[in-house]
């Protein structure tokens, strides 16, 4: 799409695979001779397995081609209904995937494979065979660890093993990107870059979910990464509390507030201190909420170059006049489309982008193909030179290629 009068553009597909697969199942049709070599390019970029009986059926396949044929070229791998533990469980569901076929799933393709994507039956954990394995992966970038939505039906079940997270973790010595939608504690704060004596690989984006980690939790994963990490991403499933009230404790004292909840074992939810010790390292940042801010609105991060936060329960206007927005070198500000919409129009006076110097392009994350902005922000945009861009997913990494 050309550029318009508001400067706005398209840019970014988060889901190639399935359009790319479709469109090279019909072309072997249309023409043998590119059969295989679209067989190998592009009909499995992108592959989800969920089921022992599917995984096995794949692997015979695999097994029954003549090694003088090219090996499929899969880039994205999905592995759903992870059980790698003896018994299986008792009352769950069956045709679960075990720790060997993971393994034979990943030998397919230890030299294509860029994001792994491990969904767990109530917890992760795999043996030394299988992290071995995901070691053998040389141009592993990004790893999930996810629960899957399939529960085994046990009552209890273990904590993640620390043991388990650092030892893959290490393993995966070219990983740069680290998605944790699984709870991961580390029983104490690492040594930056270092699991007892052995290297982290550097891992420069990290992506974590409040509801699962606590604070200290989110302390200690960034402490580990800190010598590479530049970029951080916190989800979180509700609006938290309005920055006024949190403010409304101040002749109290925050501080005194947080030790009087510490006696009871309770945590507060805020992330000033992952934010002081990313302060001078950290270039791009993703909330789910402005709240995610509320106890950090007078900091300065000094390199933050991304800032993307999807939903707003605080008024712009009022958020964009704070110190952490205003003496940021802030290039791209990112907002959910349809929050656009919901939360900043309703509250949107005067031009607060103006009171970021360093803005280049607002990104509109998560819009459909035939979304328009709110007037009131493309005007704004309009009047101060800044770019509006359209994108059809909320990644950090890839809004930060925006740069």
């Amino acid at each position: 799409m050309a550029w318009s009068q508001t400067k706005k553009k398209w840019l970014g597909v988060k889901h190639p695979n399935t359009l790319a697969a479709s469109t090279a199942c019909c072309l072997r049709l249309v023409c043998p001779a590119w059969a295989e070599w679209l067989y190998a390019h592009h009909l499995y970029r992108g592959l989800k397995f969920s089921s022992a009986s599917r995984s096995i059926e794949f692997a015979k396949h695999m097994w029954s081609r003549s090694d003088t044929l090219p090996r499929p070229k899969c880039q994205h791998l999905v592995i759903d209904r992870i059980w790698a533990h003896d018994p299986p469980p008792k009352n769950g569901a069956q045709d679960m995937i075990d720790w060997e076929l993971v393994e034979i799933l990943l030998e397919f393709f230890a030299d294509s494979l860029l994001t792994l994507d491990l969904q767990f039956v109530d917890y992760p954990w795999l043996p030394s065979q299988a992290i071995e394995a995901i070691g053998r992966l040389n141009n592993l970038r990004d790893l999930h660890l996810n629960l899957s939505s399939t529960q085994s039906g046990d009552q209890q079940f273990p904590a993640t093993d620390p043991q388990f997270f650092n030892d893959l973790i290490v393993a995966a010595k070219g990983l740069k990107s680290l998605v944790l939608g699984t709870h991961i504690t580390l029983p104490y704060e690492p040594a930056p870059g270092l699991w007892e004596d052995k290297p982290y690989p550097e891992i420069t984006h990290l992506d974590v979910t409040q509801v699962l980690h606590r604070p200290t939790d989110i302390l200690r994963l960034s402490t580990a990464f800190k010598p590479s990490l530049k970029a951080l991403s916190v989800r979180d499933n509700g609006p938290g509390i309005n920055a006024d009230e949190i403010f409304g404790m101040a002749e109290f004292g925050v501080n005194m507030f947080e030790q009087m909840m510490g006696q009871f074992g309770i945590e507060l939810p805020g992330l000033r201190r992952v934010y002081e010790n990313l302060q001078y390292t950290l270039e791009a940042l993703s909330l789910t909420s402005s709240h995610l801010l509320k106890d950090s609105l007078d900091f300065i991060f000094p390199n933050l170059r991304v800032l993307a936060i999807d939903y707003w329960i605080n008024s712009i206007t009022n958020f964009l006049a704070y110190q952490v927005f205003t003496q940021s070198p802030i290039e791209i500000l990112a907002i959910d489309a349809q929050a656009a919409f919901d939360e900043c129009e309703p509250k949107f006076v005067g031009n607060p982008f103006a009171n970021l110097p360093y803005l280049k392009k607002l990104v509109f994350m998560s819009a459909k193909s035939d979304y328009s902005a709110p007037p009131k922000l493309l005007e704004a945009c309009e009047a101060i030179g800044v770019k509006c861009v359209y994108i059809d997913h909320r990644q950090l990494p890839l809004i930060m290629k925006l740069l």
